[in-house]
């Protein structure tokens, strides 16, 4: 006899322990009962709010991860997966008002809009395993590289190169020249929602889109360009600098959809979120491609995210493809949020097999937006970074999101050095090199990344001629950066003089070669968000070769600031 679960034996939440192959049956303690009945009103308010409400349905069929079967059983799995979603919109919800349904490839999930009378009758079917709200989560935008090294691991030879990175978020601008010819592979996943006045963001106006062109962002509404910026931090590469993994490329997916509902946008319409559902056909869409090796992938970048956990949120659906991601080594970096929590992160961050990401200031300080916990895995510079935006420009924007990417960046250099490294190695590796940073808020110390460990020795050229100086606070007159941090290949010296207040003639010995001016020169200002540094001359001369560097603050004074400085001489 086919056994019914009322409400008070199936959960119907967003965050609950599943079975996949059977299903859940809660015990009659009174505090399961109490949980129960207290998500069960939650709800129930939601649909008198809205008539209709939008839910992820787990089925209760067997399922495994698509990496444990042999291609007979994956394929016959697949069939299995789309005949029971087929047959649960067909027969479980009929005689109910269904406004969209939507299954969701080689997963056992449904996602269904229904009123009242549906979602008391999901909760009695025996197909059903859980339901879960399909929540709407928003960007986490609060309003560099030199600072975690990354300069140091491009010149060791390691910059992404090999890599992958995917990006979750509202799109890309795949033409912008920060980010031309990196861009391999488009998707959109985003939806029609009548309870929830949204319609799709693809470019076929559709709910699905994949191949060239997918992932182009909207327009002319705020936070379109959320993801241009983050690709950018990510893995840009321009001539004046670029992001943390300036040679890896990237898949763009566009998991966000378009509300025209006040209370949803909470002010000013139209705008734009994501649903969980969308998500997880966006993370199960690079699993494919990984699992095809259509694609080596490092790392996948979420900057969204919304609510807060304290504690790890392992009953997340989305735990179920970031599972299947790390197994294959691919790491899920999501954003920890923007609230001011210093005892909570958002979800899906909180999900214990992601890596959660907190947001620092250059001058290495907690930002005071950032949320903070003991579950928070890593630190990344996340106030004022600079990356590209619509127009082609560039643009300043702060927030766990910019953080985000960092990591998801610094994970490709990483692999790009180890391509077989797993998620738990190359998490130890940025937990032990990191800075130590403590939050004043709640004395918890966590890692900011630092890839300047990289760097196993001088870097190799054609020429060999390559200087590496990190300025720390040069305020001395004449001045001798850090070993751990400078370093020539021709194996001499390299000297920084302060002539006056932010002016510095930086001597690199033996790296000139034939007395001609030529070469490349780059220097970066950090430490300061309103600092800035830049290459007033340089020349070569016999064997040495010298730049002039001139620092200032934002109002254009002259001032002293920390920096580092790459020169190469002339090639032959």
């Amino acid at each position: 006899m086919q056994r019914k679960i009322g409400l008070k034996g199936l959960a119907v939440t967003s965050f609950v322990c599943l079975s996949f192959s059977a299903p859940t049956v809660f015990g009659q303690s009174m505090e399961r009962q109490s949980q129960v009945s207290d998500l069960k009103a939650k709800m129930e308010q939601k649909l008198q709010e809205s008539q209709t409400g939008r839910f992820i349905v787990q089925l209760s069929v067997p399922y495994q991860a698509e990496m444990k079967l042999d291609p007979s059983s994956k394929m016959a799995q697949r069939k299995s997966l789309e005949m029971a979603q087929a047959a649960f919109v067909e027969k479980e919800l009929a005689g109910v008002k269904v406004s969209y349904s939507k299954p969701l490839a080689n997963l056992p999930f449904v996602v269904v809009e229904v009123d009242a009378k549906g979602l008391d009758k999901l909760a009695q079917s025996g197909q059903v395993a859980a339901v879960y709200e399909d929540k709407i989560e928003g960007l986490l935008l609060k309003d560099s590289g030199p600072l975690i090294g990354a300069d140091v691991a491009w010149n060791a030879g390691f910059s992404g190169q090999g890599q992958t990175v995917a990006i979750l978020d509202t799109g890309v601008v795949s033409n912008h020249p920060f980010l031309s010819g990196k861009v391999v592979k488009e998707a959109c996943f985003s939806s029609t929602s009548t309870a929830n006045s949204s319609v799709p963001l693809c470019p076929n106006g559709q709910d699905i889109q994949t191949g060239s062109g997918a992932a182009q962002p909207c327009n002319g509404i705020a936070g379109c360009d959320h993801g241009t910026h983050v690709a950018g931090i990510a893995a840009g590469k321009g001539t004046n600098f670029s992001g943390v993994a300036k040679d890896a490329n990237i898949i763009a997916v566009n998991v966000f959809s378009k509300f025209t509902s006040s209370s949803i946008c909470g002010g000013a319409t139209p705008c734009i979120l994501s649903y969980t559902s969308d998500q997880l056909e966006g993370l199960q869409h690079v699993l494919t491609l990984a699992n095809a090796n259509q694609e080596k992938v490092s790392s996948i970048n979420m900057s969204i995210g919304g609510g807060k956990s304290t504690s790890a949120c392992d009953d997340d659906p989305r735990k179920v493809v970031i599972d299947q991601l790390r197994a294959l080594g691919i790491a899920t970096v999501i954003a920890s949020g923007n609230e001011f929590e210093s005892d909570g992160i958002s979800f899906p961050a909180c999900i214990s097999s992601a890596i959660s990401v907190g947001s620092t200031t250059k001058a290495d300080a907690v930002s005071n937006f950032s949320n903070s916990a003991s579950i928070l895995k890593l630190l990344a510079p996340g106030s004022s970074i600079e990356s590209s935006v619509f127009g082609n420009g560039f643009g300043l924007k702060s927030g766990t999101s910019m953080a985000t990417p960092q990591v998801t960046g610094a994970w490709a250099v990483l692999k790009s050095k180890n391509p077989s490294a797993t998620v738990d190695a190359v998490l130890t590796r940025l937990e032990t090199e990191g800075k130590p940073i403590t939050d004043p808020r709640n004395n918890i110390t966590k890692p900011r990344i630092d890839l300047s460990k990289l760097d196993d020795g001088p870097p190799k050229d054609k020429s060999g001629k390559r200087c590496y100086a990190w300025a720390n606070n040069p305020t001395a007159t004449s001045y001798t950066p850090s070993t751990t941090y400078s370093y020539n290949s021709s194996g001499k010296g390299i000297t920084i003089t302060r002539p006056n207040t932010g002016n510095y003639s930086v001597k690199c010995e033996g790296i000139g070669g034939d007395g001609k001016s030529g070469g490349h020169v780059q220097v970066t200002a950090y430490g300061f968000d309103t600092h800035s540094c830049k290459i007033r001359y340089w020349s070569s001369f016999g064997k040495d070769f010298v730049a002039n560097v001139a620092c200032y603050s934002e109002d254009g004074a002259s001032k002293d600031s920390r920096f580092t400085i790459l020169i190469e001489g002339p090639m032959k």
